[in-house]
């Protein structure tokens, strides 16, 4: 029984600590989409780190944030 108990709190502790982190990278992620749909390049590039690397659709699509920021700005204007 006390193997059972200690498992709830270990796992509970860890259930409830992905709930900030969640609703932190939501927020990221509605302001990356609200910003694409406003075509805020600067919002939208601003909340890449500065070494993000964008993954495209196709396998071979990988860019740093600079090629990504030349790739996506002719959408932006």
């Amino acid at each position: 029984m006390y193997k059972i108990f200690v498992g709830f709190i270990f796992f509970s502790f860890f259930a409830t600590a992905t709930v900030p982190v969640n609703s932190e990278l939501n927020a990221v992620l509605n302001s990356f989409h609200q910003a694409a749909g406003e075509a805020n390049h600067k919002k939208y590039l601003g909340l890449l780190a500065e070494d993000a690397i964008f993954l495209g659709t196709d396998s071979a699509e990988r860019w740093n944030k600079s090629e990504f920021s030349a790739f996506v700005k002719p959408y932006f204007s």
